[in-house]
């Protein structure tokens, strides 16, 4: 196993995203510790988050359709970046928005681009 991955969407807008997704990183040899849905959270949410994300070694964000996600997907990055866990963001094809500032290291959308990036974070 080449470490293990958090990731971060919308179930609302990208459960198809985020299947894709971890295919990706299964094929990667990474596995898939959790994945947070974005939406309202309470205490108990955002406690069962930093509970489940401090067991990896990088947190995946999925820029799909911005806009209503986008204050949910900052309160998840903040909490990997308060853990010190490298962040990606994966802007998809049908993303408002190129980039999230202060979500980590912006990617585009595709299966090379993204093992490529995980490769030079494990060389690390």
């Amino acid at each position: 196993m080449a470490g293990k991955i958090y990731i971060i969407y919308d179930p609302f807008r990208d459960v198809d995203l985020r299947e894709t997704v971890k295919d990706w990183c299964e094929s990667a040899s990474y596995e898939v510790v959790d994945w947070t849905p974005t939406g309202h959270y309470g205490d108990l949410e955002i406690q069962m988050s930093r509970a489940s994300m401090s067991a990896c070694d990088i947190a995946l964000v999925i820029v799909g359709k911005a806009g209503a996600q986008e204050r949910s997907l900052r309160l998840e990055t903040d909490i990997a970046r308060e853990l010190g866990i490298i962040t990606l963001q994966l802007v998809s094809p049908r993303a408002t928005v190129k980039y999230l500032p202060g979500a980590g290291i912006a990617i585009g959308w595709s299966e090379q681009e993204l093992l490529a990036n995980l490769q030079k974070l494990a060389a690390k």
